[in-house]
C-alpha cells in the first residue's frame, strides 16, 4: 500500500509540473524552455511553441488520469503502471509534427 501512495505522490508532482510547464510554453511564450530549440531555424515559432506546449497539457491529462487510476486500482496497480509510456507520446509527437510543419 505505502509503494502505491508514492507513485500516486510523484505523478501528481510531474502533473503539476507539466500544467505549469505547458502554461509557459504555450501561453506565455517561454519557447526558451523547449530543449534544442533555435528559433531561427522555425518558420512560425510561435504555433511551434504552442503546439509543445498544449502536447504538454495533454501530458498532465493523461499523467493526471493514470494517477487516479492507480489510486482506485488498490488490486493490480502494476497493471495500470504499464501505461506509463503513455506520458512520453504526446510531446514526442507533436515534436515531429512540428519539426515536420513548422521547420525551415
Amino acid at each position: 500500500m505505502p509503494g502505491i501512495a508514492v507513485v500516486f505522490a510523484l505523478l501528481n508532482l510531474a502533473t503539476i509540473l507539466f500544467v505549469y510547464l505547458g502554461f509557459l510554453i504555450a501561453c506565455k511564450g517561454r519557447r526558451d524552455l523547449i530543449a534544442g530549440y533555435q528559433e531561427s531555424s522555425y518558420k512560425q515559432p510561435e504555433k511551434y511553441g504552442r503546439l509543445i506546449g498544449f502536447s504538454i497539457f495533454a501530458t498532465a491529462i493523461i499523467n493526471c488520469v493514470l494517477s487516479i487510476a492507480i489510486l482506485y486500482s488498490f488490486d493490480e496497480p502494476g497493471r495500470v503502471k504499464d501505461y506509463l509510456w503513455l506520458v512520453t507520446c504526446p510531446p514526442i509527437l507533436a515534436a515531429l509534427y512540428g519539426r515536420f510543419k513548422y521547420h525551415s
